[in-house]
């Protein structure tokens, strides 16, 4: 988890950029697994910005239908 939404979703198009980068680069046949499993785990920073956002000036994040569906069924498959 970053600081703030502001990282996370710098975190995040830094990352996604590296991931594009890779993908078009074709240096090595494991450039487009490199991409991918980066762009994965990069994508759990979107996630957090979500959940940032969710928590505005709150000390807690709430319980909301879009924050069990992320929990649920997103950040699991991601993660493995």
């Amino acid at each position: 988890m970053c600081w703030n939404i502001q990282v996370s979703l710098l975190a995040g198009f830094w990352g996604m950029g590296v991931s594009l980068y890779l993908a078009r680069r074709n240096y090595s046949i494991r450039d487009r697994w490199y991409a991918l499993f980066l762009a994965a785990f990069t994508s759990l920073q979107f996630f957090d910005a979500w959940y940032w956002y969710l928590k505005g000036e709150d000390d807690e994040i709430p319980c909301t239908m879009s924050n069990y569906a992320i929990s649920k069924y997103l950040i699991p498959p991601v993660g493995q």
